[in-house]
């Protein structure tokens, strides 16, 4: 049995292994593999089926993924099963506004087969100021909260490709859950974000960090387990960064 957790702030317990939807939108020639095609279409479907019946209860998929091709395989893999997992989906933000982000949602649930996605997030990359300004303060967060509210989703979060510039969004308070960058070879979420989202209470973060109380670290509840480790110095409400425009990582690991 694949072990569970509860993901973020959500009541979900979802388990560690989550199929991702990308390959379902994404036309791969090297590898001869084609999604658009019947012959890649009922492979994609019986991938989703395989995965459910291995016990694995979250999807994540994307309107950007195939212009909709993935939520559209998924949505007819899972109509019949859809009790059976947590779903995730998630929609722009540059060039949208409210009603675009409403009318985003609207035709992903729609491709999904579904009347509700259960964490929908904004799909971002790198966050420039403007944008947060965009999501938080022009209609947009406002937009999926409202969704919220009617029943068509049900937790709000957002995706980011450098983590460090996910710290404004995090800090609003307004998202349930975020997906970072973070994988063995790049672990500046470790540094940049994950702190930001430890629990008050001092519980142990599962990523290789341990929270112990909030006088350790101010600002975030969290300190490092190890000791000796290189890199900015942290003061209660700053991070600083000294000759540099934005942070990188220029840190060697101080996971255990």
């Amino acid at each position: 049995m694949i072990p569970k957790v509860r993901f973020g702030r959500t009541e979900l317990e979802v388990t560690r292994i989550a199929l991702g939807g990308y390959p379902f939108g994404g036309v791969n020639r090297a590898r001869n593999w084609d999604p658009f095609t019947p012959e890649g279409k009922a492979t994609a479907i019986s991938t989703v089926h395989a995965a459910l019946d291995a016990g694995i209860n979250y999807i994540d998929t994307a309107p950007g993924y195939g212009e909709g091709n993935s939520e559209s395989i998924i949505g007819e893999a899972t109509h019949a099963r859809r009790g059976e997992f947590a779903l995730a989906s998630k929609v722009g933000y540059r060039g949208l506004s409210g009603e675009g982000v409403k009318e985003s949602v609207e035709a992903s649930l729609k491709r999904l087969r579904t009347d509700v996605i259960d964490v929908i997030q904004f799909h971002g990359g790198r966050y420039e100021p403007r944008d947060v300004e965009h999501v938080l303060n022009e209609g947009l967060l406002d937009a999926l909260e409202q969704l919220r509210e009617q029943g068509k989703v049900r937790f709000l979060g957002f995706t980011a490709e450098e983590p460090w510039t996910a710290r404004p969004l995090i800090a609003s308070g307004r998202f349930d859950v975020v997906q970072l960058r973070y994988n063995l070879i790049y672990q500046a979420a470790a540094l940049h974000a994950l702190p930001g989202t430890s629990p008050p209470n001092g519980e142990r973060r599962e990523t290789g960090t341990k929270c112990r109380s909030s006088s350790s670290c101010p600002t975030v509840g969290c300190t490092w387990r190890t000791s000796g480790c290189a890199g900015p110095k942290r003061s209660p409400g700053t991070w600083n960064w000294p000759n540099l425009s934005s942070p990188r990582s220029t840190w060697r690991s101080c996971l255990d």
